[in-house]
C-alpha cells in the first residue's frame, strides 16, 4: 500500500479531549502488556474499549461501525472478534 501525502491531508482526523488521549495511552499501554503476555481474551477486551472511544471520536454511525467490523473479521490473521 503506498501513500500519498496529497490524500492524507482530506482525511479528517477529529481531535481528542486531554481525558481521551489519557484513556487512549492506558488502555495501548495495557494492550502491549496484554500481548506480551499472550493474554488473548484480556487483550480483546481492551482493543475492544479502543474502538468504542475511536467509532465516538469519529462520530461513526452504527451502520458504518458495523461494516468496519465485518471488514475487519473478515482480514487474514483477524482474531474474530
Amino acid at each position: 500500500m503506498r501513500f500519498i501525502n496529497r490524500n492524507l491531508v482530506t482525511i479528517p482526523i477529529p481531535s481528542a479531549s486531554p481525558a481521551d488521549k489519557a484513556r487512549l495511552t492506558k488502555l495501548a499501554e495495557r494492550a502491549a502488556k496484554q500481548a506480551e503476555a499472550e493474554d488473548a481474551a484480556g487483550l480483546r477486551a481492551t482493543e475492544r474499549e479502543i474502538d468504542e472511544i475511536v467509532y465516538r471520536l469519529f462520530d461513526l454511525t452504527p451502520d458504518e461501525i458495523a461494516y468496519i467490523e465485518d471488514v475487519a473479521r473478515q482480514r487474514p490473521g483477524s482474531s474474530g472478534q
